[in-house]
């Protein structure tokens, strides 16, 4: 679905970033944050002096570019270990970049019940459709690191023998 779009995934990213940036800063209080719609959480972020480069650049539609995407195999990849490289050898800043990992899933239940018309359930929707199941035994883990394009010589460099 749209929702696992990469540009979606990145966009949600770089916005955790900004809260999070704002609330270790000290800028967002948790309580508050926590009672915010939207619109309040985002003026916050943008008037936020860590943080306000993230929220501009998610309001012009600067969102970052993928750089590294790449299949892992869980517990393969650290994410803190990935950031200390590129701030360290790469000479980033915390706001330059976004690391996560994606868990491409294509159903969120298990056992989804497929009712016939008379409302009775008939099985579950991995059982009764061969495309389904092999979408879900297919269901991968994948590594991402976005940044500005002009970036990713920097980033690749930095992060060489991972």
């Amino acid at each position: 679905t749209v929702y696992y779009h990469h540009a979606v995934s990145i966009a949600s990213q770089m916005f955790e970033k900004a809260a999070d940036l704002a609330l270790a800063n000290g800028e967002l209080e948790p309580e508050a944050y926590a009672r915010m719609n939207d619109i309040e959480a985002f003026w916050n972020i943008l008037h936020s002096k860590v943080s306000s480069g993230l929220a501009k650049r998610l309001l012009n539609r600067r969102l970052f570019k993928r750089i590294v995407y790449k299949d892992i195999k869980k517990g393969k990849t650290n994410r803190e270990e990935i950031e200390e490289r590129l701030i360290n050898r790469a000479k980033l800043k915390y706001d330059e970049f976004i690391v996560f990992e994606s868990k491409m899933r294509f159903i969120k239940e298990e056992g989804t019940p497929v009712l016939n018309r008379h409302k009775k359930k008939i099985g579950t929707i991995e059982s009764l459709s061969s495309i389904i199941k092999t979408l879900k035994e297919n269901e991968a883990t994948r590594f991402i690191i976005a940044s500005d394009r002009k970036n990713k010589r920097k980033i690749l460099e930095a992060i060489k023998g991972q």
